[in-house]
């Protein structure tokens, strides 16, 4: 779970730079977007994607994000997120 910064401490600083508890939280929000396992094809993953629980898929024919709910030996449990 990412902790969000306190309201009580500045975004930035007087120079324009962002203070370090936001540049902290900025820091651990941009690593966990990196290490997200994200997969893609021009098709919807439900009956034709084997992959983990908790892995998203982008069907970029039609610009639709998918997140993956069951055992990865199924090609099914594709919940359509947006």
């Amino acid at each position: 779970m990412i902790i969000p910064p306190q309201t009580a401490y500045p975004i930035v600083r007087a120079d324009a730079t962002a203070e370090s508890q936001m540049e902290g939280w900025m820091r651990e929000v941009s690593d966990r977007i990196n290490a997200m396992d994200v997969q893609d094809g021009a098709d919807t993953p439900n009956g034709n994607v084997f992959a983990p629980a908790k892995t998203f898929y982008l069907d970029t024919a039609l610009g639709q994000l998918w997140f993956k709910t069951t055992d990865e030996t199924l090609d099914t449990g594709w919940i359509q997120l947006g």
